[in-house]
Formats: structure tokens, C-alpha cells, sequence
């Protein structure tokens, strides 16, 4: 059976699946990057996922996010000029923070997680970032086995990657430029350089199970055996509207908002993603192999759930992790374990 685990991005949220698998990981009774085969993550998902992959216990990532959080999230001063123009917050802080970690490599060594390499993860990870001058999301993978890709990732180092999809939002974080970085055009295959980063989720991936779906069916991985996918969620809004605005109509304002600032194309590629595992899950299910499909999220408040820094709802996240947790049942811990 090949086993998948996919993580959305949404910031401080992320404490909610670090919950959901440091539970995992207690019911498994062994790092979780010994039980998935894929892992592929957005954003915050890429730091959850990043360190899954590279060994790190699911419970130091929590503590990451539940006990790190309020400090990580603290705003530069306004007093300083030259901070008027720059991010909300400063990365580094993340990337100081992850770099006390340690993970372990394919050969059993514990490694300081500032050196590990994508090449150095035991099961496959993706990461995603979006790129302003490709104008497209790059998915970052660590084994580079397809024969069509002229550029090989495997090399690049974990936190670099994470950074790159997850320390780069606008308006939250500094832009990142990396020069050398080189990408295939999507038209002509040509090879180019340059690279200004910003978060992967601000394109339209921040949910990755197209992604799963295409490798999956690249590695024509259900012609051989079972697959499983975890597909966890940080949590969203439910709607923006309700029905009684029918009645009185939606302004061009508000459908202008929901356009620009409500990340429309975002959030319904979320949703189409999701359904479109379903659909393939529930529509032969007798067939076997099949694809056994998880998702495990929570309707959360407009408030609650609008930005990605919300540290004052720190604990009422763990609150919803706590309860999501119990989403996990025997089945899906027996999955992760079957050899």
C-alpha cells in the first residue's frame, strides 16, 4: 500500500493538523516520516510536512506552533522607518527556530535540520511556492525521477524549500529573490533562471490533491496496490454570503472583495480538489486496487479564519485540533502500519 499525506497552508493555523498528527504518531508508535511514502504540503503545510519527512517528532512541531507561535508572529516596530515598506514579520525568526531542530537522514543519522537536503528525506516530499516571474506555482520535489524534468530539486535544501513556500506571503513576510533558481518555461520546455518567491498558497494550490492525483496516476500506483491519502485542512469559512443577501442583492464592492481579498480562485480549488478524489474514490468502489481518501478540516468564523497571524486564537485552535484528532480511527492507523 503507498501512503500519502497532504497538509493546506493557512499560517498559525497550522497548529490544528500538527495536533491531529501528533496523535497520529502517539496511536503509530513511530515517526510518522517512517509511514507515509508522500507527503506534500503548502505554506504552513510545507513546515509541517518538511519536518514529518525529515524525522522531526510530530510534538516538537506542535510545540513550534503552540508555544512559539505568539513570538514568531511578533510585528516589527513601526518606529523603525525602514520597516514601513517591508513584511508584517521577520522570517528569519522561523528559520532560527526550525534550524534548532533535528531530523534524520535515509541513513539513520540525526542531522541538524539547517543541512538536510530534499535528497536526504525518507519518504518523497513535495513542497509548493509561487513564483512572480514564472507566474505559476512550482511544485519542489525530492526525487526528480521524471524523465521530462530538466532541472533537478533533490539537492536544495529542506529549509531553503520550506522558506520559499512558506516565509514569503505578502504582506506577512519579505519577498525572496534567488537568482539562480531555474525553471522549464511551460510552453517551449526552455530552461530559465530567477526566482521572486511568495507563499506557494498564493496561487491556486494551497490544497495539493491535484497534485497527489497526478502522481498517483503517473506511477500508475493503482494498478499495483492500495492507496491511502490523509488530507488535513487548517480550517475554513464555510461561506461569505448567506441566502437573505439574494434578496437584496450583492454590491459590486463586496463581489470585488470577495474577488481580491477573498482569494476566490484560491478557495475553489480547494473545494474542486476534494471533490474530484471523491469522485474517483466513491465512483467504482468495488474496484481494488482503490484509493482510500481521508480529510479531516473544520468550519471555523470569519475572525478566526481571515488571516493567517491570528496568535489570540491560539488556544481555541488547539481546541479544534483536539477535537479533529478523534477523527482518526483504527482503520487509518492500520493503514500506516501495513507493510
Amino acid at each position: 500500500m503507498k501512503r500519502i499525506l497532504q497538509i493546506d497552508g493557512g499560517g498559525i493555523r497550522g497548529i490544528i493538523p500538527a495536533i491531529v498528527l501528533e496523535h497520529l504518531e502517539e496511536k503509530c508508535g513511530k515517526p510518522l516520516g517512517q509511514c507515509f511514502d508522500l507527503i506534500t504540503g503548502t505554506s504552513t503545510g510545507s513546515i509541517i510536512g518538511g519536518a514529518i519527512a525529515a524525522g522531526v517528532p510530530a510534538k516538537k512541531i506542535r510545540e513550534l506552533y503552540a508555544d512559539k507561535g505568539k513570538e514568531l508572529f511578533t510585528r516589527r516596530t513601526l518606529l523603525n522607518p525602514f520597516n514601513w515598506l517591508r513584511g508584517k514579520y521577520d522570517g528569519e525568526r522561523f528559520k532560527n527556530e526550525m534550524g534548532k531542530l533535528s531530523g534524520i537522514n535515509k541513513t539513520g543519522e540525526q542531522v541538524k535540520f539547517e543541512d538536510l537536503i530534499l535528497a536526504d528525506l525518507t519518504p518523497r516530499f513535495v513542497a509548493t511556492t509561487f513564483n512572480l516571474l514564472s507566474q505559476r506555482t512550482h511544485f519542489i520535489n525530492s526525487w526528480d525521477d521524471k524523465p521530462y524534468k530538466k532541472i533537478q530539486d533533490k539537492s536544495r535544501k529542506l529549509l531553503d524549500v520550506i522558506s520559499w513556500s512558506a516565509l514569503s506571503a505578502v504582506y506577512y513576510f519579505d519577498p525572496i529573490t534567488v537568482d539562480n533558481f531555474e525553471w522549464q518555461d511551460r510552453l517551449t520546455g526552455d530552461v530559465k533562471k530567477g526566482a521572486f518567491f511568495e507563499d506557494g498558497g498564493q496561487g491556486a494550490h494551497n490544497n495539493t490533491l491535484g497534485y497527489v492525483l497526478a502522481e498517483i496516476l503517473a506511477c500508475r500506483w493503482t494498478q499495483q496496490e492500495e492507496v491511502y491519502v490523509l488530507s488535513l485542512g487548517t480550517g475554513y469559512q464555510p461561506h461569505i454570503f448567506h441566502n437573505g443577501v439574494l434578496k437584496k442583492g450583492i454590491s459590486f464592492v463586496k463581489r470585488l472583495s470577495s474577488y481580491l481579498l477573498g482569494c476566490q480562485a484560491g478557495k475553489e480549488s480547494a473545494v474542486t480538489q476534494i471533490l474530484a478524489v471523491h469522485y474517483i474514490c466513491d465512483n467504482k468502489p468495488n474496484e481494488h486496487p482503490h484509493i482510500e481518501f481521508k480529510r479531516i478540516d473544520a468550519p471555523l468564523a470569519k475572525e478566526k479564519v481571515s488571516d493567517l497571524d491570528k496568535v489570540e486564537y491560539i488556544k481555541e485552535y488547539q481546541a479544534i485540533g483536539d477535537k479533529l484528532k478523534n477523527s482518526i480511527s483504527q482503520n487509518d492507523i492500520d493503514y500506516l502500519l501495513v507493510k
